[in-house]
């Protein structure tokens, strides 16, 4: 009795543990390529006016900012056409007309998902399960999807020597990457030997 009481105690207690995974260097690379793409994709800065036939389009009062797509309480603005995807840029560049108001919980979330697919998840905490509202909003974002838009054809631009070296040198820095990641696997081995078996356990 007592041995089964020990076990379930250890197993409740290894339940309520979560080892914080270990990080690689690898792991960025797609935030370093994101970057790469944002670096030069264009902004342009809206006029007070441009903002406010954004946000009527989209039904949301500039008083009382919420998220277009689930409703809370909006703090940021979101692309509602990421820039990049798979790697590359899409073309769509950073203009009121590609941006909508979002919680911090939704842009993170959608990153570079279509925006439609990303409303109509049925998740957990995604938009559509904030069902308040929600038919609303989804007619206000297809309405805004309508509007048009600037898009560069980046394919065009392969042949130009400076953005042809400025991709050059972000494979270098991927390759990089991916060296740095080989080498840090190898120390973290090495130091892990250098702990005592104690605290290891």
């Amino acid at each position: 009795m007592r041995n089964k009481r020990s076990q379930d105690s250890a197993s409740a207690v290894l339940a309520a543990f979560k080892m914080p995974r270990g990080r690689k260097v690898t792991q960025r690379i797609s935030s370093v390529t994101a970057a790469f793409v944002q670096a030069i994709v264009p902004v342009i800065n809206p006029t007070a006016t441009q903002i406010s036939g954004a946000l009527r389009v989209l039904g949301i009062k500039a008083s009382k900012l919420t998220c277009a797509y689930c409703g809370r309480t909006a703090d940021q603005w979101d692309h509602l056409y990421a820039l990049v995807m798979n790697k590359k840029p899409t073309g769509y560049i950073t203009e009121i007309n590609n941006l909508v108001p979002s919680c911090g919980a939704c842009n993170q979330r959608k990153r570079g998902t279509n925006w439609k697919d990303f409303v109509n998840h049925p998740g957990k905490n995604f938009p559509k399960t904030f069902r308040d509202g929600f038919r609303k909003r989804l007619a206000a974002l297809e309405k805004y999807a309508r509007l048009r838009r600037q898009k560069i054809d980046f394919e065009k631009w392969e042949g130009d020597p400076a953005y042809s070296d400025y991709w050059k040198r972000h494979r270098a820095v991927i390759k990089a990457l991916r060296a740095a990641q080989t080498t840090a696997t190898h120390l973290r081995t090495k130091l892990l030997d250098t702990v005592p078996s104690k605290r290891r356990q």
